[in-house]
């Protein structure tokens, strides 16, 4: 409001002054929580493992391809049960009809090894393509680097057909002491 010299009165000049001083004292605030959230330690997760089992196939294919892999308490991780302890499967890759990802892979994590006989089997879900299916498995041990445990291209020609990749015993220290492709089967 201006007086009749052209000068605000001293009330209006107060409550002008007072908001540009809370405007600045708010202004300081939000620069200082914006510099102390920036100092904050942000924890990343932990990604290690220490077996992955990796299958893939060609990403054209329709076929359903399942991988399941047994811990040596006989518990095993396929596609509806994909979280078993330190076990996970990370996706069902369910072909190219049904799952619009274009990679065909389906990877196992195991995050800690218990001593005892691995097995990792693929099941033949969905075969919708008319030729055999070429399925390459790698089991790779990631402890200190990576090794490859096991590699192997295999193929599957019929719906409901189960193949065992590899057999792998595990010492206390994560050494891997059996390696062998003696067949069982999980699907009933």
């Amino acid at each position: 409001m201006r007086r009749r010299g052209g000068l605000l009165s001293p009330a209006f000049a107060d409550a002008l002054t007072n908001l540009l001083i809370v405007f600045v004292a708010l202004f300081i605030l939000s620069f200082i929580q914006i510099h102390e959230a920036s100092k904050k330690v942000i924890e990343q997760p932990d990604y290690r493992a220490s077996i992955i089992i990796i299958a893939e196939w060609s990403d054209e294919s329709n076929d359903d391809v399942d991988i399941y892999v047994q811990n040596p308490n006989e518990e095993i991780v396929f596609f509806t049960q994909r979280d078993i302890g330190w076990m996970n499967l990370d996706r069902d890759m369910r072909g190219k009809v049904l799952d619009k990802s274009d990679i065909s892979r389906e990877t196992v994590t195991i995050r800690k090894l218990i001593p005892g006989e691995y097995i990792v089997n693929l099941h033949m879900f969905g075969k919708r393509d008319p030729k055999p299916t070429s399925v390459k498995v790698r089991v790779l041990k990631t402890i200190n680097g990576y090794a490859v445990i096991s590699e192997t291209i295999t193929l599957l020609s019929v719906e409901r057909e189960e193949q065992t990749i590899v057999r792998f015993t595990t010492d206390l220290n994560g050494n891997i002491t059996d390696l062998n492709k003696r067949s069982k089967r999980f699907i009933r």
